[in-house]
C-alpha cells in the first residue's frame, strides 16, 4: 500500500468514527456541504438517476441519505463526491476491486429501494 493510499485510509476511518459519534437524529433533514455535494454526484449519474424518476432528486435524495447505512454512504462519498477510481477505492477500504464494484451497486440499490419506501 502507498503512503498515500495508507494516510487516506487513517482519514476515512477517523471520518467513520466521527459520523458514529456525530450522527443526526433521524427528525432532523439538514444537510451540510459535502451532503450536498454527494447528492449532485449521485444525481447526475445517469445509471442511477434512471432508476429514480421523481423531479425532485435533491429532496428525495436528502430524505434517503441519512438511513443508508455508513458502509454504503462512505463507499458513495468516496465513488461519487471524491471520484476515487475502483483500484484506490479498493486500497482504501482494503477490499478486492470486484467487491468494491459490488458494494457501490448495492449501496445504489439501498438508496433507491429508501427512496421508494418514502415515496
Amino acid at each position: 500500500m502507498s503512503f498515500k493510499t495508507w494516510l487516506y485510509q487513517i482519514c476515512h476511518n477517523e471520518t467513520i468514527r466521527y459520523w458514529q459519534k456525530h450522527k443526526k437524529s433521524v427528525g432532523d433533514q439538514s444537510l451540510d456541504d459535502d451532503e450536498h455535494k454527494l447528492l449532485e454526484a449521485l444525481v447526475a449519474d445517469s445509471s442511477f438517476a434512471e432508476h429514480i424518476q421523481q423531479r425532485s432528486y435533491e429532496q428525495t435524495l436528502s430524505h434517503a441519505l441519512p438511513k443508508l447505512s455508513d458502509h454504503y454512504r462512505a463507499i458513495l462519498v468516496l465513488r461519487f463526491m471524491e471520484e476515487k477510481p475502483y483500484a484506490e477505492i479498493s486500497d482504501i477500504l482494503q477490499l478486492p476491486p470486484g467487491t468494491v464494484a459490488t458494494h457501490i451497486l448495492r449501496a445504489k440499490k439501498s438508496l433507491a429501494k429508501i427512496i421508494t419506501t418514502l415515496s
